[in-house]
């Protein structure tokens, strides 16, 4: 599956033919609110406040061949007073971005612990990518080399990025990976996708794999009126 993903209107009564739950999730200040905002309506701030348990976007995509795909995407704290709360939120996720801040090696160091967790509470069947994010400045601040990330990917069968919110790297291109991952799973072995658990409409389990392309980025700096963002 080729292309970009590409943004497209939806009315009130047009069928959603897929509904994905993605949650993101890391240690604290590792970058995840940035990420997303960048993602949902291309803007970035350094100026967000930590997550206070969690949040969620929603993102809605149209196929080429008319399906329309909805993506809602749970951010969630880091701080680990709030972990008890943000595990109940992996219930239900198809998809998980674990995320660390590549000039901060503990937060490398902490993947292990997460991974335990995303173990523990998601199904075997979720798609998960791993995430360095931060890769827009200096090397010299860098403490944890692009070799060591792909290198734990390999060992844990998922696909790794290096991103940066701030510079706009590879952002949508995780989301790409993820969704094109979702769905070749779905088709290899020929089940529906189970809807969102979370708050929210329930999408349709329509079959069949869909191809994601073109994308016409919003240079405008103001959020999509097909997106929408409960920070």
């Amino acid at each position: 599956m080729g292309g970009e993903l590409k943004e497209g209107r939806t009315s009130s009564n047009e069928t959603v033919s897929y509904l994905f739950k993605i949650i993101i999730v890391g240690t604290e200040s590792v970058g995840k609110t940035c990420f997303l905002k960048r993602f949902i309506d291309q803007t970035f701030s350094d100026s967000y406040l930590p997550t206070i348990g969690v949040d969620f976007c929603t993102k809605t995509f149209r196929t080429e061949n008319g399906e329309v795909v909805k993506l809602q995407v749970w951010d969630t704290a880091g701080q680990e007073r709030f972990r008890t709360i943000t595990n109940s939120y992996y219930r239900g996720a198809q998809g998980v971005i674990l995320m660390y801040d590549i000039t901060k090696k503990a937060t490398f160091d902490q993947i292990p612990t997460w991974l335990d967790q995303i173990e523990q509470h998601t199904v075997p069947e979720r798609v998960l990518l791993i995430v360095g994010n931060k890769a827009d400045g200096d090397e010299s601040n860098r403490q944890v080399r692009r070799e060591e990330g792909t290198k734990l990917a390999s060992e844990r069968n998922c696909t790794f990025f290096e991103t940066s919110a701030r510079a706009d790297i590879n952002v949508s291109n995780v989301f790409q990976a993820l969704i094109e991952k979702l769905l070749t799973e779905h088709k290899e072995n020929k089940q529906d996708l189970k809807s969102c658990t979370a708050p929210g409409p329930v999408g349709s389990t329509r079959r069949g794999p869909i191809k994601l392309f073109g994308s016409k980025r919003n240079s405008t700096g103001k959020q999509n009126k097909n997106s929408k963002c409960l920070l």
